[in-house]
């Protein structure tokens, strides 16, 4: 794809630095809070703790929306188009993705092969067919509505690759955002639009799928994205760092005692839930626009600079592994008490997502600059 000659735009936002740690450190917390919600939860903890990790999914659609909207700003500025916000997405998504997906799958196969743990939970999604389907980023199922599962194909996530369904859903957020921003002027050409049809189906029928597991979280993503622009058009002099953590604060106590009321009334918390996620966007918009407008004030934090970028730089590889290295933990420990079973799980869990990592994450610009001599050059 040829994106259309444009006006040069307005000049994109620049992240400082301090900016980044900020936005860094949210994301390395939402990571280990995700894993420590699934750690509660194969433990058998309370709805409370086991609940928690679906909260940090919300805080990476909006990053997500703000971070892509924020790249693809860039490359349109330095004249780039589709192809190069093609790869950039591409050499982010799919090298630890693949990685991961086939470490998963030499690990379940094994287990439903040998009959080492006896019945495994997940091997009725350890098939040919899943696999082939969670290459090609076909595990939807979760978040396109009952309607959705009716007109899509059938594909889940691949034994034990639990949180893959939202890594495919945010591939045809990114693959139906990059269509329209980058032709948005040849939207009416036929094979345009059949790309879009295909790339934003997805998407579309999340939104369509009113009351049902995440829907609404197409929404959250692009609230993302739209924040970026509030960020580029309005400066918010009038409000001081101070006030800008106060509110986000404020906020933030709105969500515990939404979540609290709602493991008191129905003793689990919907977080999908549109209400829910709206309430939680505010606390991370705000954060959001606090490392924007005032990025110096971050480096005064407790948390070494240094020590917020390396948990960052694999968050994601420890997003897409973490599930099976701690469902095979519990099996290999299941007599542990809880604190050792859970101090293990924490550790494995990190490690092992930092040697995926350090052939994915940590060479990203070599695989990128590969990938761009090869299809742009």
């Amino acid at each position: 794809m040829t994106s259309p000659k444009t006006p040069t735009p307005k000049t994109p936002l620049r992240i400082s630095s301090e900016g980044k740690y900020t936005l860094d450190l949210m994301r390395a917390l939402a990571a280990q809070m995700v894993l420590l919600g699934h750690i509660f939860g194969i433990l058998g903890s309370s709805a409370a703790l086991r609940d928690i990790a679906a909260v940090p999914v919300v805080v990476f659609f909006v990053l997500s929306g703000y971070l892509i909207t924020h790249s693809a700003e860039n490359l349109r500025h330095r004249g780039a188009g589709f192809r190069a916000f093609f790869i950039s997405r591409f050499s982010r998504i799919f090298p630890p993705y693949l990685l991961c997906l086939c470490l998963i799958a030499l690990v379940d196969v094994t287990i439903v092969r040998t009959g080492v743990f006896g019945a495994y939970e997940f091997a009725p999604q350890v098939t040919l067919k899943e696999f082939l389907g969670n290459i090609f980023m076909l595990q939807v199922r979760p978040v396109v509505g009952s309607v959705g599962r009716a007109l899509l194909w059938e594909v889940n996530q691949f034994g034990s690759a639990r949180p893959f369904w939202t890594i495919s859903f945010e591939w045809w957020l990114y693959m139906s955002f990059g269509i329209v921003f980058f032709f948005r002027h040849q939207l009416g050409r036929p094979w345009i639009l059949l790309a879009l049809g295909i790339c934003g189906a997805v998407p579309a029928l999340n939104i369509l799928s009113e009351n049902e597991f995440s829907s609404g979280l197409t929404w959250v993503w692009l609230a993302g994205a739209g924040l970026y622009y509030l960020n580029r058009r309005w400066n918010p002099g009038w409000v001081s760092a101070r006030t800008l953590l106060i509110m986000a604060g404020v906020f933030g106590m709105y969500v515990l005692v939404d979540y609290a009321a709602n493991i008191k009334k129905f003793s689990m918390v919907d977080v999908y839930d549109l209400s829910f996620m709206v309430l939680l966007v505010f606390p991370v918009a705000l954060m959001i626009i606090y490392s924007q407008w005032f990025p110096d004030r971050a480096r005064r934090w407790v948390v070494a600079p240094r020590v917020v970028s390396f948990l960052a730089s694999y968050s994601y590889s420890l997003y897409l592994i973490h599930f099976t290295v701690i469902v095979v933990v519990s099996q290999i420990m299941p007599d542990a008490s809880i604190w050792i079973s859970g101090v293990c799980m924490v550790v494995s869990a990190n490690l092992v997502a930092i040697c995926v990592a350090s052939v994915t994450e940590f060479r990203l610009h070599d695989i990128r600059d590969g990938m761009s001599r090869r299809w742009i050059s």
